[in-house]
């Protein structure tokens, strides 16, 4: 759903205020109970308005505070049908003889020593008078149901103020779900796996051998990995987090996994559901069986900005400090 115009939202306040019982009409009480009524309007957007009574005035006032065309608070935007007009001019209003034929929905109507606003087809909504047909309020609510209501629009008005100030942004679109791009295994049995969880999109699915784990082009944080070296061989790893520095996760080995994939009870390098992006990282040997005598453990990183990395050897960092750089991608490999 598109965003409301103010217009109709001031329309949806005046409304609300005239359809619920609870806000009848008071000059005396016109700053409310001191309660606020939370609610939302028809495109989702959530406002406030003061419980209790309103007058006239305090009635368009709200509506146009609710909104966030002047400030919410009473005495931040004091207003009443002597200074209605300063008010709203100044805040993106401007002031047109009033015309029944042309009235418009979200228009605030004006006459000497009274305020509505007009609700389209025909109809406005207005604060006019407590349960005895005066000023005071002496009970909270509306007593009769015609205290605060929606009626015809009345023809006595003589002037309508409507706003032709810029309206609200529409909101952002959503950023893309990063995908992850493997690409293809730098050999047809699996030796290492590993696993990205990357920013927007959680824990991405395992890959192996120099595949890629992670994303490209969607300005998305590489956040945690989880690395399944081959049976024998023991790891420590390091990552330089953002906010935090150098943290080390020692002895990571292999465990039971399936298919190319890093098993559930891999070690988690990094951090989960902290928004923290790691800016470099840095894989240390602990323990190296004889069957891979002669082969490297090898790394390379996409970082922002910047994009692939040369690759490094273990026992190198691979990354930033102190450049707020994010890694969005890794790879890792033995040969």
């Amino acid at each position: 759903m598109s965003r409301l115009t103010y217009q109709d939202m001031m329309a949806e306040v005046g409304e609300h205020i005239a359809l619920h019982d609870a806000h009848g009409y008071s000059q005396t009480n016109r700053e409310g109970d001191g309660t606020v009524e939370h609610l939302t309007f028809s495109d989702g957007t959530p406002y406030k308005i003061h419980g209790g009574d309103y007058d006239c005035s305090e009635d368009m006032r709200m509506c146009v505070a609710a909104v966030g065309l002047v400030p919410w608070g009473y005495w931040d935007s004091y207003m009443w049908t002597e200074n209605e007009d300063e008010v709203l001019t100044s805040h993106g209003f401007i002031r047109l003889p009033f015309d029944w034929g042309s009235t418009q929905r979200g228009d605030i109507l004006w006459v000497k020593g009274h305020t509505g606003i007009a609700l389209g087809n025909g109809l406005q909504a207005d604060a006019h008078g407590d349960e005895y047909g005066g000023i005071t309020g002496p009970n909270q609510g509306d007593q009769t149901g015609h205290e605060i209501e929606v009626r015809d629009l009345q023809w006595y008005w003589t002037w309508t103020y409507r706003y032709v100030g810029p309206q609200r942004p529409e909101p952002e679109p959503a950023p893309p779900t990063p995908v992850q791009v493997p690409g293809d295994a730098r050999c047809q049995d699996l030796v290492i796996g590993y696993r990205a969880h990357v920013q927007r999109a959680g824990w991405l699915p395992s890959v192996r051998d120099g595949q890629t784990a992670g994303t490209e082009g969607f300005a998305a944080r590489l956040e945690a990995l989880k690395i399944a070296p081959p049976e024998g061989v023991v790891l420590d790893a390091m990552v330089h987090e953002q906010g935090v520095g150098d943290v080390w996760f020692r002895g990571i080995k292999a465990g039971p996994r399936s298919g190319t994939g890093s098993s559930d009870i891999d070690p988690i390098i990094g951090t989960v559901g902290e928004s923290r992006r790691i800016e470099g990282i840095e894989i240390d040997v602990v323990e190296w069986p004889k069957s891979l005598k002669g082969k490297w453990l090898w790394y390379q990183v996409h970082l922002q900005g910047i994009g692939w990395c040369d690759p490094v050897r273990a026992g190198t960092f691979a990354g930033t400090r102190g450049e707020s750089r994010r890694l969005e991608a890794v790879r890792i490999w033995i040969e």
